[in-house]
Protein backbone atom coordinates (compact mmCIF):
# COMPACT_ATOMS: atom_id res chain seq x y z
CA UNK A 1 0.00 0.00 0.00
CA UNK A 2 3.14 2.21 1.17
CA UNK A 3 6.49 2.30 0.31
CA UNK A 4 9.16 4.44 2.32
CA UNK A 5 11.94 6.31 1.05
CA UNK A 6 14.03 8.71 2.07
CA UNK A 7 14.57 12.54 0.38
CA UNK A 8 18.09 14.51 0.57
CA UNK A 9 18.05 16.66 2.95
CA UNK A 10 19.09 20.81 3.18
CA UNK A 11 21.98 20.47 5.15
CA UNK A 12 23.64 17.61 2.24
CA UNK A 13 22.84 20.52 -0.16
CA UNK A 14 24.62 23.49 1.92
CA UNK A 15 27.55 21.88 2.57
CA UNK A 16 28.40 20.00 -1.30
CA UNK A 17 28.97 22.35 -4.15
CA UNK A 18 25.32 21.51 -6.73
CA UNK A 19 27.56 19.01 -9.33
CA UNK A 20 29.19 17.15 -6.25
CA UNK A 21 27.56 13.99 -5.37
CA UNK A 22 27.43 12.97 -1.23
CA UNK A 23 29.73 10.26 -1.06
CA UNK A 24 27.19 6.60 -0.60
CA UNK A 25 24.03 8.65 -1.71
CA UNK A 26 22.40 8.05 -5.12
CA UNK A 27 22.46 11.42 -7.38
CA UNK A 28 19.16 13.25 -6.95
CA UNK A 29 17.81 16.30 -8.89
CA UNK A 30 18.50 19.50 -7.31
CA UNK A 31 15.52 21.28 -5.32
CA UNK A 32 15.12 24.37 -6.65
CA UNK A 33 15.00 27.79 -4.64
CA UNK A 34 13.41 29.54 -7.83
CA UNK A 35 10.37 28.01 -9.21
CA UNK A 36 10.32 26.63 -12.53
CA UNK A 37 8.39 29.98 -13.99
CA UNK A 38 11.82 31.89 -12.95
CA UNK A 39 8.99 34.24 -10.64
CA UNK A 40 10.99 35.74 -7.17
CA UNK A 41 8.94 35.01 -4.44
CA UNK A 42 8.90 35.08 -0.88
CA UNK A 43 10.31 32.19 0.78
CA UNK A 44 8.22 32.18 3.73
CA UNK A 45 5.21 32.14 1.47
CA UNK A 46 3.48 28.63 0.21
CA UNK A 47 4.37 27.81 -3.22
CA UNK A 48 2.76 25.33 -5.85
CA UNK A 49 3.76 24.15 -9.27
CA UNK A 50 3.42 21.73 -12.09
CA UNK A 51 6.42 19.18 -11.54
CA UNK A 52 5.31 16.89 -14.73
CA UNK A 53 2.34 16.63 -17.18
CA UNK A 54 2.24 12.81 -17.60
CA UNK A 55 -0.62 12.91 -19.51
CA UNK A 56 -4.43 14.75 -20.07
CA UNK A 57 -5.73 13.17 -16.73
CA UNK A 58 -2.81 12.61 -14.28
CA UNK A 59 0.07 14.86 -13.18
CA UNK A 60 2.61 15.51 -10.76
CA UNK A 61 2.37 19.00 -8.34
CA UNK A 62 4.87 20.16 -6.29
CA UNK A 63 4.46 21.78 -3.13
CA UNK A 64 6.76 23.89 -1.01
CA UNK A 65 5.40 25.28 2.37
CA UNK A 66 7.87 26.79 4.88
CA UNK A 67 8.40 25.17 8.28
CA UNK A 68 6.68 27.65 10.07
CA UNK A 69 3.59 27.15 7.92
CA UNK A 70 3.16 23.52 9.34
CA UNK A 71 1.07 23.86 12.45
CA UNK A 72 -2.23 22.57 14.31
CA UNK A 73 -3.82 24.89 11.67
CA UNK A 74 -4.37 23.55 8.20
CA UNK A 75 -2.53 25.07 5.82
CA UNK A 76 -4.10 24.48 1.97
CA UNK A 77 -2.17 24.98 -0.79
CA UNK A 78 -3.85 26.76 -4.24
CA UNK A 79 -6.18 25.17 -6.17
CA UNK A 80 -4.80 22.99 -9.52
CA UNK A 81 -6.30 21.17 -12.20
CA UNK A 82 -5.65 17.64 -13.12
CA UNK A 83 -8.02 16.69 -15.84
CA UNK A 84 -11.23 18.03 -15.40
CA UNK A 85 -11.23 18.44 -12.01
CA UNK A 86 -10.00 21.29 -9.20
CA UNK A 87 -7.95 19.86 -6.04
CA UNK A 88 -6.10 20.61 -3.42
CA UNK A 89 -3.26 20.22 -1.00
CA UNK A 90 -3.67 19.90 3.01
CA UNK A 91 -1.30 19.21 5.60
CA UNK A 92 -1.44 20.14 9.66
CA UNK A 93 0.31 18.82 12.99
CA UNK A 94 -1.66 16.26 14.58
CA UNK A 95 -0.55 14.49 18.08
CA UNK A 96 -1.42 10.81 17.98
CA UNK A 97 -0.67 9.72 21.63
CA UNK A 98 1.61 12.55 22.66
CA UNK A 99 3.40 11.93 18.73
CA UNK A 100 3.79 14.63 16.61
CA UNK A 101 2.46 13.75 12.97
CA UNK A 102 1.97 15.96 9.84
CA UNK A 103 -1.21 15.30 8.02
CA UNK A 104 -0.97 15.07 4.63
CA UNK A 105 -4.07 15.07 2.12
CA UNK A 106 -5.41 15.05 -1.42
CA UNK A 107 -8.68 17.49 -0.99
CA UNK A 108 -11.36 18.43 -3.61
CA UNK A 109 -10.70 22.35 -4.76
CA UNK A 110 -13.66 23.14 -5.53
CA UNK A 111 -15.79 22.12 -2.53
CA UNK A 112 -16.98 25.54 -1.24
CA UNK A 113 -18.79 25.57 -4.39
CA UNK A 114 -20.31 21.48 -4.16
CA UNK A 115 -21.09 22.33 -0.98
CA UNK A 116 -23.22 25.05 -2.01
CA UNK A 117 -24.82 23.12 -5.20
CA UNK A 118 -25.93 19.83 -2.87
CA UNK A 119 -25.69 16.43 -2.77
CA UNK A 120 -27.67 16.07 -5.80
CA UNK A 121 -25.64 18.27 -8.14
CA UNK A 122 -22.45 16.81 -6.92
CA UNK A 123 -20.43 14.52 -9.45
CA UNK A 124 -18.39 11.53 -7.50
CA UNK A 125 -14.52 11.58 -8.54
CA UNK A 126 -12.21 8.92 -8.37
CA UNK A 127 -8.24 9.48 -8.07
CA UNK A 128 -5.98 7.28 -7.85
CA UNK A 129 -3.15 9.40 -5.87
CA UNK A 130 0.64 9.16 -4.49
CA UNK A 131 2.05 11.28 -1.81
CA UNK A 132 5.27 12.13 -1.30
CA UNK A 133 7.83 14.06 1.67
CA UNK A 134 10.77 15.57 -1.32
CA UNK A 135 14.33 13.98 0.14
CA UNK A 136 17.92 14.80 -1.30
CA UNK A 137 18.66 10.74 -1.32
CA UNK A 138 15.44 9.47 -3.45
CA UNK A 139 15.87 6.05 -1.24
CA UNK A 140 14.75 8.21 1.98
CA UNK A 141 11.69 10.13 0.37
CA UNK A 142 8.56 9.38 2.66
CA UNK A 143 5.40 7.96 -0.59
CA UNK A 144 2.41 7.05 0.58
CA UNK A 145 -0.10 5.79 -2.19
CA UNK A 146 -4.20 5.92 -2.41
CA UNK A 147 -7.39 5.12 -4.17
CA UNK A 148 -10.51 6.84 -3.53
CA UNK A 149 -13.91 8.07 -4.83
CA UNK A 150 -14.71 11.64 -3.13
CA UNK A 151 -17.94 11.67 -2.30
CA UNK A 152 -19.90 14.74 -1.18
CA UNK A 153 -19.35 14.09 2.30
CA UNK A 154 -15.77 13.21 1.77
CA UNK A 155 -14.37 15.71 0.37
CA UNK A 156 -10.36 15.08 1.39
CA UNK A 157 -8.59 11.91 1.86
CA UNK A 158 -4.96 11.32 2.76
CA UNK A 159 -2.57 10.10 5.85
CA UNK A 160 -3.33 11.63 9.48
CA UNK A 161 0.27 10.32 10.44
CA UNK A 162 1.84 10.58 6.95
CA UNK A 163 5.23 11.18 8.58
CA UNK A 164 6.74 11.85 12.00
CA UNK A 165 7.55 15.59 12.44
CA UNK A 166 10.63 15.14 14.35
CA UNK A 167 12.06 13.05 11.50
CA UNK A 168 10.93 15.78 8.66
CA UNK A 169 12.13 18.77 11.00
CA UNK A 170 14.94 17.31 11.21
CA UNK A 171 18.21 18.46 9.35
CA UNK A 172 19.91 15.48 9.00
CA UNK A 173 17.38 13.37 7.61
CA UNK A 174 17.56 15.21 4.08
CA UNK A 175 14.08 16.63 3.84
CA UNK A 176 14.19 20.14 5.06
CA UNK A 177 16.01 22.81 2.23
CA UNK A 178 16.96 26.43 2.34
CA UNK A 179 15.42 29.11 0.37
CA UNK A 180 16.29 32.42 1.05
CA UNK A 181 17.44 31.76 4.74
CA UNK A 182 13.86 29.67 5.28
CA UNK A 183 13.47 26.07 5.86
CA UNK A 184 11.44 24.53 3.88
CA UNK A 185 9.67 21.13 2.97
CA UNK A 186 8.84 20.05 -0.43
CA UNK A 187 5.53 17.86 -0.73
CA UNK A 188 4.30 16.17 -3.81
CA UNK A 189 1.17 14.34 -5.34
CA UNK A 190 0.97 12.08 -8.38
CA UNK A 191 -3.03 12.22 -9.46
CA UNK A 192 -4.44 10.07 -12.03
Amino acid sequence: FFRRTLVPCACMAKQLSPNSPTPGVPTAPRVRSTPPDGAQRDPRDQHLYLHRQLEESAAIWRWRVPLEKISKEHCHSKEFAVGKYPWKLLCFERDVNGTAFLSFYLAVGDHEQQLRTGSANYTAREANFQLKAINVDPQKEEVKRCEHTFQYKEMDWGFNEFIKLDNLKSPDNGFIYDVDGVPCVLMEVTVK
